[in-house]
């Protein structure tokens, strides 16, 4: 009996979801937060509504929507029945836009990060820039060289070649200048 006190009817839970897609609203034009809002409540329905009532309740909450009013405009030329009045079409439009949002920003970003890269980026070597050549390891050609993560070469150099000169930043007062370690 004290369950049968508590427990919902099915038909309640329906109408409440019913209910609660009608409270979801587009505000300040964020079709992000309307659409997360809208899908999960539309995933929380028992039974989905009918298209009919689906493409009123989102028609009424983006038909002022700043951000996809070329695709309302389509909306509303269109003949009705056809592919483009249809709740689908309004939804991919804000899908569409939101896309568009999200790949226009990453491209900014990577941009942003690429223009704040290169002003710190390694000295062009010859053509190619970002390049920092690899030295010859001067231990190794010793036969002392012991560091299993060693990043320089590990092989004999040709006999003409010169190690590159140390940054200025790398120069200590008691290397001469140029000094390869």
């Amino acid at each position: 009996m004290m369950h049968e006190h508590f427990s919902t009817n099915i038909k309640h839970g329906a109408t409440s979801s019913l209910q609660d897609l009608f409270s979801v609203k587009l505000k300040s034009d964020n079709l992000r937060s309307f659409i997360s809002n809208w899908d999960q409540v539309m995933a929380g329905i028992p039974k989905v509504p009918e298209v009919s009532i689906l493409e009123t309740l989102f028609f009424n909450q983006v038909k002022n929507s700043k951000a996809i009013a070329h695709d309302l405009q389509e909306y509303h030329r269109a003949e009705e029945g056809s592919e483009k009045k249809t709740y689908d079409f309004l939804v991919t439009a804000v899908r569409r836009y939101l896309d568009r949002e999200r790949l226009e920003s990453n491209h900014e970003r990577v941009a942003r990060t690429l223009r704040a890269s290169s002003s710190s980026a390694a000295p062009a070597v010859g053509e190619r820039t970002g390049y920092s050549p690899k030295v010859y390891c001067v231990k190794w050609n010793k036969g002392t060289c012991t560091n299993d993560s060693c990043t320089n070469k590990h092989e004999k150099p040709p006999p003409d070649w010169h190690p590159p000169p140390m940054h200025p930043s790398m120069q200590g007062p008691f290397l001469p200048q140029g000094h390869p370690h």
